[in-house]
Parts: structure tokens; C-alpha cells; sequence
């Protein structure tokens, strides 16, 4: 008989019994019941999404892109660099050390040229700095120095140095550009020129200032307050200044220092005074002076924008009224005052209208330019600067325009601040002393002697 195979036939569907129904919902409601469990776990954040939720990785870098199995530390970022430091604030009044002689001065000779002659007609003697190297020569024959790469060349002489310094036998002078000068000649290796120091003491130093600042002729106490003030100034530039190459330029920057021979009124006058100085509070301050007040002297604040010195009150004059610079005019063009002050770094138009800006003392008074469309304000120090010195000869001045010309009524000589010195002139004649001169101009002060 042939095997043969039952036929496998598909069960039919049935309906399930009653316990098989019940056994069905209760699986039906665990299933439920587990799957509501998921839900608030997940929502929980207690169990994470199956994979297949997760996307896809990226594709892997390539080689050269590989991460380092250690990555090295990452460098700390770099911290901003700190703003340069504000140059410390000169101070306004320098209290003195205790001095038992003259103190040394820098006299920088600002109006010579850049390849000065020197010549000395005796012995001298010529030192290399640095290397201390020194020779003595019986004279020096005129000749320029010039800047050479790493030295001075003086004539045919060829010096490695950063400084050359020649100092005359007692007695004798160094003479730069035709003038004689006591003292040591410090000649310095700058960025293109060979800059030219004098370096003496200050009692040396006053004789031929106090002669370049006051005629000689002048009354013997105004010479004696001019000294005072002179030398008040010059050692307060000493000491404000200790970190420059020079203590003061040779012109009216600071003080006119003029070479020549010195009249006996002038050596009577700073030996009378040696070592005297104007004090505020214990300390030196730049004794300001100028030649004509024009009827009243003013503060520092208003005269030059420096109120830290405003102890120094404007004050009364009137014996300044036979100074030629009383009063005085001036006409300039209206190009020619746009060319000056463009010439200066201003910017302006055509100028219409020049005028003086009132000040409360404690401002410094400045200039109001006006023209279409347009106005600047200059300070007066720097509108006389640009315009001319001996053109506008002090901020006190009135100006209209008439025409194509500015004219300019104004009275004194020079910024106005401290000593009047044809004032000083003029108290001298009327039988005051020094002291008395010295008070009156310079206020909330007092008269000391350093040595």
C-alpha cells in the first residue's frame, strides 16, 4: 500500500470559550497596562528611545581628519593685552630736596642747526661716552659735527660714541655756531641730528638769562625779582624733567638763554640772590612771567590752560603803562590768516568773523573762528603760535573784519600769566624792593633759599 501523507489542513477559526475570552482580556489589559508604564517612564526620562529612533551616524572622517585617540589639553586662550599705562602726571609743585649747591642744569641749544660748527681757541679737553675715553687738545678748529653710523665725525675726526662731550679750561669757552658758551658741550647722537646740551650749574646758567630776559639797564631790584624767577623756574624744570635728555630749550619755550659776555648788573643781581626761590606750600612751581600785562595779569588757567596753578591770582598792575606793548594793532589778510593757521593743522574755511571766547578763570580763554557753514574754537596759546608771536602779541585782543582784512586791537605783551616784567620795571622806579615786587605778582606765595 502506498504511504501517503495526511493533508495538512488549516484549522478553522472558532470562537473562543468563556475562560479563554476572560484569559484574553486580562492579557489584553497587562499589555495595556505595561505599555501606559513605558509612556511615563519615557516621558520621565528614564528610559531612552529604542534605536531605531536614534539617527543616523555621520560618516566617519577621513584619515587625515581622524581625532587623536588623547586629544593634547586645549591651550588657555590668550588674555587681551592690557592697555598701555597712562604716563604718570608731572606734578604741579615739586617740593625741594636740601641742596648744599647749585644744582646741575641741562640747557638744551633748540635754535641751532642740525650739523652745528664747534671750535674752542684754548685747551679743552674732549670726552667718548660711553668709554670714558678722553683726550686734551690745545684748541679745536672750527668745524661741523655730523652724524656718522654708530658716532660723531667733528671735522676729520671720527668718534664711536653715543655722546661727545668738550669742556673748555677754566677760563675759556666752547663756541657753538659762532657763540661762546662756560660750561660743559654735550653733543648727542639723535634721530637726524646732532643735538646740542650745554651743561652748567644754575648760578652760571641765570647769567646769561636774566640778561637775555630783563635789558641790563633795568632798575637793580627788578633784575633781582627776574633772577628770582628765572631761577625758581629753571630748578623746578630740573627736577619735572629728570627722565628727558634736557632740562630746558635755549628760547622762549622756556627761558632765553643767551650766550654772550654778562654785564656787572646782571652778575650783581644773581649773586645777590643765590639760591633764592619762590615757594607755594613748601614747593617750587614754574614761575611764570611775561613782558606786558596791559593793565592786569591773569591766572595760569586762563592765560595758558593750566589751572592747577591758578594760586597765582590775576592781579592789578598799572606800572607797565609806558611799555611799548601796551596796546598795540595788527591787519592780516583774510588768506593770509587761513594760510597760517592751515599751515598750523587747523582746519578752516573762509573766515568771517574772530573773535575772543570770555573765560571764568579757571578755563583757558580760546579763539572762535567762524566762517559759512562752520566754526572751530583755538585755544590762545596755540592761535598766537600759528599766527605769529610778534603778530598777535597777547590774548587780550578785539578783532573785526573790514574788507578782506582782519584787525586786531589788543593790549600787552606775551600769555600774561605771574610777573609782569615791565610792570617789575615800573614798581623798581617807584622805590619797591625785589620782595615787594615778587608778592605782588605772584600770589599765595612765599620768597625761601634752597642753599
Amino acid at each position: 500500500m502506498l504511504n501517503r501523507r495526511p493533508l495538512e489542513v488549516m484549522p478553522r477559526e472558532r470562537a473562543p470559550r468563556s475562560g479563554e475570552a476572560r484569559s484574553c482580556s486580562q492579557f489584553t489589559l497587562c499589555i495595556l497596562h505595561f505599555a501606559l508604564c513605558i509612556l511615563i517612564l519615557a516621558f520621565a526620562g528614564c528610559v531612552h528611545p529604542p534605536e531605531s529612533a536614534v539617527a543616523p551616524p555621520a560618516a566617519p572622517p577621513s584619515e587625515a581628519e581622524q581625532p587623536p585617540a588623547f586629544p593634547p589639553p586645549q591651550p588657555t586662550p590668550p588674555m587681551p593685552p592690557a592697555p598701555p599705562a597712562l604716563p604718570p602726571a608731572l606734578p604741579a609743585i615739586i617740593v625741594p630736596p636740601k641742596l648744599d649747591r647749585p644744582p646741575m642744569l641741562r640747557v638744551w641749544l633748540s635754535d641751532v642747526s642740525a650739523a652745528p660748527e664747534i671750535s674752542c681757541a684754548g685747551p679743552c679737553r674732549v670726552k667718548v661716552i660711553p668709554g670714558d675715553q678722553e683726550k686734551r687738545h690745545a684748541k679745536l678748529m672750527a668745524a661741523n659735527a655730523f652724524l656718522v653710523p654708530g658716532g660723531i665725525r667733528l671735522g676729520d675726526a671720527m668718534y664711536k660714541c653715543s655722546s661727545l662731550e668738550i669742556e673748555a679750561e677754566p677760563g675759556g669757552q666752547v663756541r657753538v655756531a659762532g657763540r661762546g658758551y662756560s660750561g660743559t658741550i654735550r653733543l648727542l647722537r639723535s634721530t637726524d641730528r646732532v643735538t646740542v646740551i650745554v651743561v652748567l650749574d644754575v648760578e652760571r646758567y641765570l647769567l646769561n638769562v636774566v640778561g637775555g630776559e630783563m635789558p641790563a639797564d633795568w632798575p637793580a631790584e627788578a633784575l633781582k625779582a627776574q633772577a628770582v624767577a628765572a631761577r625758581t623756574l629753571a630748578i623746578f624744570d630740573h627736577l619735572q624733567r629728570a627722565a628727558f635728555e634736557y632740562d630746558l630749550t635755549s628760547t622762549v619755550e622756556d627761558q632765553v638763554y643767551a650766550a654772550g659776555k654778562v654785564k656787572p648788573s646782571i652778575a650783581e643781581a644773581v649773586a645777590d640772590t643765590t639760591g633764592v626761590v619762590l615757594l607755594h606750600e613748601g614747593g617750587l612751581f614754574p614761575a611764570f612771567y611775561h613782558s606786558t600785562c596791559g593793565g592786569e595779569t591773569e591766572t595760569p588757567g586762563e592765560a595758558l590752560g593750566k589751572p592747577e596753578y591758578n594760586f597765582l591770582e590775576g592781579v592789578p598792575c598799572g606800572f607797565c603803562t609806558d611799555s611799548s606793548h601796551y596796546q598795540w594793532r595788527a591787519t592780516l589778510s583774510a588768506a593770509e590768516l587761513e594760510s597760517k593757521l592751515r599751515a598750523a593743522g587747523f582746519t578752516v574755511g573762509a573766515i568771517t568773523a574772530v573773535s575772543v571766547e570770555g573765560s571764568d578763570s579757571r578755563a583757558e580763554r580760546l579763539v572762535k573762528l567762524v566762517w559759512a557753514g562752520g566754526r572751530t574754537l583755538i585755544p590762545i596759546v596755540d592761535f598766537r603760535r600759528a599766527v605769529g608771536q610778534m603778530v598777535i602779541q597777547s590774548g587780550k585782543f578785539e578783532c573785526r573784519a573790514e574788507g578782506g582784512d582782519f584787525r586786531f586791537t589788543g593790549r600787552g605783551f606775551g600769555h600774561g600769566a605771574g610777573m609782569c616784567q615791565y610792570g617789575a620795571r615800573g614798581m623798581a622806579r617807584a622805590g619797591r624792593l625785589y620782595r615787594e615786587i615778587l608778592m605782588h605778582y605772584y600770589r599765595n606765595c612765599a620768597i625761601g633759599k634752597l642753599y
